[in-house]
């Protein structure tokens, strides 16, 4: 970082060699590249790199700096110097009166103890955005989230001006919008805070500024603005005419006192009438609601009246059509615009809304988010030409909002925590059309898959993928009701259903956002000779079918004995450059007291596992239906665990394709019996190898917690 002393403390040759070059890593910029056309030239030509431009990138650097680097030195080691000074006055003047020969030191630190301080309060005051040209042949793209931006070079001068003024056109909705319910008292009475009349007219206003942009009549008057006109002094001539019948008699007595008098200028009554006016009042905009029966009608609500998501909605809509027609100089704005010569519309447009899911349901928000780049397309102009271009950029915490958008048009910001003293924790931005560039066949399953499955994955502190519906309906019962998973109830886990074998397509998605998972999946244990599914057994030489396991993910172990003795660490894929881990959960040996002996052996799938660790609890089970009856009789009818896996493996590979998924609901339905408040489902015990894989997942959980902890007490401290 950088150092900077006092100026009493240092000689003219100790100040600093005061330049850029230390502060570049440390200044907050932005990179805007255009892809320029032949036609397009005459926009960007203040920004072209060099005579030597042939068309393509042009780029752009936008720096905020230090105005004046050695004005601001000067200004901090000032202060400094000042604060030492006072200080010290104030220890000396404190011994003074104490008359005492020791010495007297106040811990007290006055500002400026640090550069950081000083910048907080002048920051505004040495500080502005300039912009330098970028060269397009050392333009290169951000390795999974982490930019590289190009070094500037040394000495380089800052353009002049604003060098995207008259290029793009940037417009915004913010999160806070203004709206809430009116208090009762304050709608009964009619009466308004100024506050409250702002907030609960977020809409009229906008149509306000609409009509004051494009419509007033008022504005470069046309033939038809002129019969409007006509109508309204056709209106205030009758109007004044009953003011002064009905202000006759006030004004008599007045006269009667003695005014005006001789000198004095008299009185008289005549009112100007604005059609802008009418917007203004909290019932300017109506909601028609159409009663029915007998005499019914249509009846008028007030704006307010109606509810926060339609007020959000109808909001955010009129702010696009009116950001549209002020952007294409739609109505009186145009003729004004024509009269300054230098005016054009830029070839850019850019619209940024700030969680516009505020009040709005569900289908509600996907509905805008398929329309609202359609809204700020909708004029000729923009439909059958590609001069102008809009962009619409819209930050969100929904999975419904994100759910509607185009896979390539995602960008998901990735926090990275800090990890070494001194470090902050920082968030970079992943380009999700960059993570399946080679991979075509692939990106088309994960973008299907995440659209079908509604995947709020964008938004979870941790992931679990599962084989099939009998996991993805369980496990949230096994972590809550598992006093040793407390952890993860604290957490936004998202279960995602992918299938043994699509798990490892989501592999590049996983790894660009960042995201701690855990992977439960089958052995799906094989003969080297064919593909056929076998019960996992030890020692006999099987191999795993799964190829999320043997080659396309972790551990990358072909065979069920070597998948088995990999110890827990090993079962784990560490990302060390981005932060996270992921971990593999796979069928592992289970140990079971049956009379007098216990033996080990290994499940087939999540079921015959989940059966076996809850011994006991099929083997008392009455009646039952399905898969869970299946189990509890061969539970009674045998009695060496050998046999009852064998007999657990048969029922599942000879069963029909939808067994296992009938299997968590039969099994909620049959435990239901014995209560009514789930206690049945909390008797089951958790599977060893998810238990271990979801307790793993919570350590990860909990460490990146306390670490964010940690970091904000610390800021606090």
């Amino acid at each position: 970082g950088l150092e900077w002393v006092a100026k009493s403390q240092t000689k003219d040759t100790d100040i600093p060699h005061l330049d850029m070059a230390s502060w570049e890593s440390l200044l907050p910029s932005l990179d805007v590249w255009f892809d320029v056309q032949d036609d397009e030239i005459h926009h960007v030509i203040h920004m072209l790199p060099a005579l030597s431009w042939s068309g393509g990138l042009v780029g752009v650097r936008l720096r905020y700096e230090p105005e004046d680097i050695k004005k601001l030195y000067f200004e901090y080691t000032e202060a400094v110097q000042e604060a030492r000074e006072a200080k010290e006055n104030a220890e000396r003047k404190a011994k003074e009166s104490a008359d005492s020969e020791n010495a007297i030191e106040f811990s007290v630190e006055l500002w400026p103890s640090s550069l950081i301080e000083f910048l907080i309060k002048r920051m505004r005051t040495h500080f502005k955005i300039k912009a330098y040209c970028l060269d397009p042949n050392k333009q290169t793209d951000p390795n999974n989230g982490i930019a590289n931006p190009q070094p500037l070079v040394e000495g380089m001068l800052a353009l002049k001006g604003d060098p995207l003024h008259g290029l793009i056109k940037i417009k915004t909705i913010d999160a806070q919008r203004g709206l809430s319910d009116q208090d009762n008292s304050q709608r009964e009475s009619g009466e308004f805070q100024s506050s409250s009349q702002s907030a609960h007219r977020v809409l009229s206003s906008q149509f306000r500024a609409y009509y004051d942009k494009h419509v007033d009549p008022e504005k470069s008057v046309d033939a038809h603005d002129l019969q409007i006109l006509q109508a309204v002094r056709e209106a205030e001539k009758s109007f004044d005419n009953k003011l002064k019948e009905s202000f006759d008699t006030p004004l008599k007595g007045l006269n009667n006192l003695g005014y005006p008098g001789v000198t004095n200028p008299s009185i008289s009554i005549k009112t100007k009438v604005r059609p802008a006016n009418a917007l203004m009042h909290d019932s300017a905009v109506q909601y028609q609601v159409q009663s029915k029966g007998e005499g019914g009608g249509v009846l008028h609500l007030p704006e307010s009246y109606n509810g926060l998501g339609y007020q959000n909605l109808i909001l955010i809509v009129f702010k696009l059509i009116r950001f549209r027609d002020e952007w294409m100089q739609v109505g009186k704005i145009a003729q004004e615009t024509n009269r300054d010569q230098s005016a054009g519309i830029e070839p850019l447009h850019l619209v940024l809304i700030e969680e516009p899911e505020a009040h709005l349901h569900a289908q509600v928000q996907q509905l805008f988010i398929r329309k609202a780049h359609a809204i700020l397309c909708d004029h000729p102009d923009l439909k059958e030409s590609s001069l102008h271009t809009t962009q619409l950029i819209v930050s969100t915490h929904s999975s419904h909002v994100a759910h509607e958008c185009n896979y390539n048009a995602l960008r998901y910001f990735r926090r990275s925590p800090a990890v070494n003293n001194g470090d902050v924790p920082t968030s970079v931005v992943i380009n999700l059309s960059k993570v399946f560039e080679t991979e075509d066949k692939t990106a088309r399953f994960v973008t299907r898959y995440l659209r079908i499955t509604h995947s709020d994955l964008f938004f979870a502190d941790g992931v679990i993928m599962v084989e099939g519906a009998s996991e993805r309906m369980l496990i949230p019962h096994f972590i809550k009701n598992n006093k040793e998973l407390s952890g993860l109830q604290k957490c936004y886990i998202t279960l995602l259903e992918v299938g043994g074998s699509h798990g490892h397509r989501l592999k590049s998605l996983i790894r660009h956002l960042g995201i701690t998972t855990l992977v439960i999946t089958d052995l799906d244990a094989g003969d080297s000779t064919d593909r056929s599914q076998k019960r996992p057994i030890l020692g006999v030489g099987q191999i795993t079918n799964n190829v999320t396991l043997k080659s396309h993910w972790h551990p990358n172990e072909k065979t069920i004995d070597g998948l088995i003795n990999l110890s827990p660490e090993e079962r784990v894929k560490h990302y060390e450059n981005e932060q996270f881990s992921v971990g593999f959960a796979y069928q592992l040996p289970v140990a079971i007291d049956i009379g007098e002996t216990k033996s080990k052996v290994i499940p087939y799938t999540f079921e015959d596992a989940l059966a076996m660790d809850n011994y006991e609890l099929f083997k008392n089970m009455e009646g039952g239906t399905g898969l869970v009856k299946k189990f509890h009789d061969v539970i009674r009818d045998n009695n060496e665990l050998e046999e009852i896996a064998e007999a657990m493996f048969q029922q599942i590979s000879n069963g029909s394709s939808n067994l296992k998924a009938k299997f968590a609901l039969d099994l909620i339905f049959d435990l239901s019996d014995l209560d009514t408040e789930f206690e049945g489902t909390k008797k089951l015990k958790t599977p060893n190898y998810i238990m271990e894989g979801l307790l793993w997942m919570q350590n990860q959980l909990n460490e990146k917690r306390l670490a964010a902890e940690v970091m904000q007490s610390s800021e606090g401290g």
